[in-house]
């Protein structure tokens, strides 16, 4: 008897696990998008067009209709470019942030096998080139382990004008540490061989530049006095050819 419940056992673990994940990506060829990989939505900065992508939302799962939520979290950003989704209710263009958005999830529940078409996730680039990368995730509200998600990196250059040649893939920009700081504070970073005038520039609320650092190799571990600096909350970006690759919250105390 024991040995008859062992297997079953054996056998049940895996049916589960499979059955356990019940919702999955699609983009707007029906192509699946593996969960967690990144995709490219590139588009013109003339008359301050509204890049759009599409993404569509299946159930796969066997436990009835989902209810799905989406949370919109800003990684990295030209600074000018705005961004917004669609969801159930379509959310205002706000400025590139680190605060996560979440949809109120009143979309229709989604049937056994069924796929929803109305996600878009939209970047305005305000006439600026550069890039923003988003990353989305859809969880069922009943269940929030249950989910996928997708990154969606919006490129932006006018026509006529070479595309950017810098690999976003290879840049590192750490969180400050220690953060709140109160004499200095130290960042990794890594840009690609191709960069060329690096530098990383702190701003505080109204957006003044307060400080800015240039960088002089491709890679390493800056530390950054910031004695000078009142108390407050900061944000300092990597900057790559004048233009903002990643952004960051300090707080200095």
């Amino acid at each position: 008897m024991k040995k008859i419940i062992f297997l079953v056992a054996l056998f049940l673990i895996p049916f589960c696990y499979t059955f356990s994940q019940s919702l999955q990506l699609l983009d707007d060829q029906d192509n699946i998008i593996p969960s967690g990989s990144t995709i490219q939505a590139t588009c013109d900065t003339a008359g301050n067009v509204q890049c759009v992508k599409v993404v569509k939302v299946k159930n796969i799962g066997y436990t009835g209709p989902k209810t799905v939520k989406v949370i919109k979290t800003c990684m990295s950003g030209t600074a000018q470019h705005t961004n917004s989704f669609c969801w159930g209710s379509c959310y205002a263009f706000v400025a590139c942030s680190q605060t996560p958005w979440t949809s109120l999830g009143n979309e229709p529940p989604i049937a056994e096998g069924a796929v929803n078409a109305n996600f878009t996730g939209d970047c305005k680039s305000q006439r600026v080139c550069g890039s923003t990368l988003v990353k989305y995730v859809f969880y069922d509200i009943t269940n929030i382990s249950d989910s996928v998600s997708v990154l969606i990196n919006y490129s932006f250059c006018t026509s006529g004008i070479e595309e950017e040649k810098i690999d976003i893939t290879q840049i590192q920009f750490s969180n400050a540490f220690p953060n709140p700081a109160n004499s200095f504070f130290s960042i990794k970073y890594a840009v690609p061989s191709s960069a060329t005038n690096n530098n990383i520039v702190i701003k505080d609320m109204l957006g003044n530049v307060v400080k800015e650092i240039f960088l002089e190799n491709n890679s390493g571990n800056i530390k950054i006095d910031i004695t000078e600096l009142p108390d407050g909350v900061y944000f300092y970006s990597l900057m790559i050819d004048s233009k903002i690759y990643a952004t960051r919250k300090l707080v200095v105390n």
